[in-house]
């Protein structure tokens, strides 16, 4: 019976509370109610007239499949990210933003500027002009070729635009298909140390026509030496009259086996690494001492390598394995907010700060001055010994700027 009893009472104060949360809803006030102040029960100013709704068929819910996950025997299902949060913290980067880029470096923009004849600073520091049309002689009256009266100005300088707007490789093609290279026709002396064994031809394309030109007016359109028109020949192959592909920079790398990198990456690894202050949700980065720096763990590694007997390998590739297989730097963190100063932020920039954010973060705020004020007051106090922990900064201990400490690591 009393447990009959308590289960009428429990059900007498459901209904209740169900009709509570209808009269209280605005569907269910009528023109003339009145809401009374201690509560939202609805007093009727007089009888009115019961609102006939239209009866509706209920419509059953479809329900969808449900699949469960199929997993192996013995191990645990995987389930998929169920917020941007989880989902960003399954994104994690692998590696350091830091990656070389050679279009981006200065001896390609050096290189390129060059290919195309515009100013540029040399490797020696230089300031190199500009390449430009030159006139090295007066090849209207002192030609045998009349090259002035074959070739306009407007069309030299065409065959220069043109010709510097070609990579190197093409340039070698202009150059063999312009010019022509045979035995030299005569002796004009009988001196057998001579070294000129060839002679050549010069021509330039005007409107679709190779005219025959002299070598000066041919070298100053392009504003070039003898010496490419020269390599050019010596350099093509005999079967196809091709030239020689541009071989600089094109050398055969030395191989690096995989025990070495092996070598390398254990010795990163060696390093005792500490994670992120505040930051671990949202970044794998992790840091090392910031005593160290990729130069000295070179020089640990190596001395590491000539006690073992084994050949290291250039510090350009301990650095690029350590830019690229692992996530690690040597900066401290300088500055971590806590959630409630970045949620507040982002709630300023978005204009959705309300009386609520602005009395927390003004109690926020001054419960971290009392904080910073008190602890000043335990520093200006000689008299009394104080100790201060972070118990979420860690730091690994325990420290040593010996190189022999850092080799004893792994042990």
């Amino acid at each position: 019976m009393a447990r009959n009893a308590k289960f009428l009472r429990n059900l007498k104060i459901d209904n209740f509370i169900e009709d509570l949360l209808k009269d209280s809803s605005p569907n269910s006030r009528q023109p003339g109610d009145k809401v009374d102040a201690a509560g939202p029960r609805v007093l009727p100013d007089k009888p009115t007239e019961p609102v006939t709704e239209p009866v509706t068929e209920p419509v059953e819910p479809v329900a969808e499949p449900v699949t469960e996950p199929v997993t192996a025997p013995g191990t645990e299902p995987v389930t998929a990210p169920t917020s941007l949060q989880e989902l960003g913290a399954t994104q994690k980067r692998r590696n350091r933003r830091r990656v070389s880029n050679p279009s981006r470096w200065k001896a390609s923009s050096r290189k390129k500027l060059y290919q195309e004849g515009k100013e540029h600073v040399n490797s020696a520091n230089k300031k190199a002009s500009a390449k430009q049309v030159r006139t090295l002689k007066n090849c209207s009256t002192s030609c045998k070729y009349k090259c002035a009266k074959k070739v306009t100005p407007a069309e030299r300088e065409k065959c220069f635009t043109q010709f510097y707007l070609l990579s190197q490789n093409r340039k070698y093609d202009f150059i063999a298909m312009t010019t022509d290279c045979t035995e030299k026709e005569r002796q004009t002396c009988d001196e057998p140390h001579r070294k000129r064994t060839y002679s050549f031809k010069y021509h330039l394309n005007v409107e679709g026509e190779k005219v025959r030109v002299c070598k000066q007016f041919y070298l100053g359109t392009l504003a070039i030496s003898q010496k490419p028109v020269y390599n050019t020949h010596m350099k093509k192959n005999q079967t196809t009259s091709t030239p020689k592909s541009d071989a600089r920079g094109k050398h055969a790398k030395k191989c690096i086996s995989e025990n070495q990198k092996e070598q390398v990456k254990a010795h990163i690894s060696s390093f005792p690494v500490v994670e992120s202050h505040y930051c671990r949700a949202s970044t794998e980065r992790q840091y090392l001492e910031p005593v160290l720096n990729v130069s000295r763990m070179y020089d640990l590694y190596r001395l590491k390598c000539n006690e073992n007997g084994n050949t290291p390998v250039k510090e350009s590739y301990y650095r690029f394995i350590f830019n690229t297989e692992f996530n690690l730097s040597f900066h401290t963190r300088k500055k971590d907010r806590c959630d409630q100063c970045e949620a507040y932020e982002t709630a300023v920039k978005q204009n959705m700060v309300g009386q609520s954010d602005e009395y927390h973060q003004t109690k926020h705020i001054a419960n971290k001055t009392a904080m910073r004020q008190e602890r000043q007051k335990d520093r200006e106090d000689k008299d009394t010994l104080t100790v201060c922990f972070d118990l979420q900064n860690v730091i690994s201990c325990p420290r040593a700027e010996i190189s022999s400490f850092f080799l004893q690591a792994e042990t």
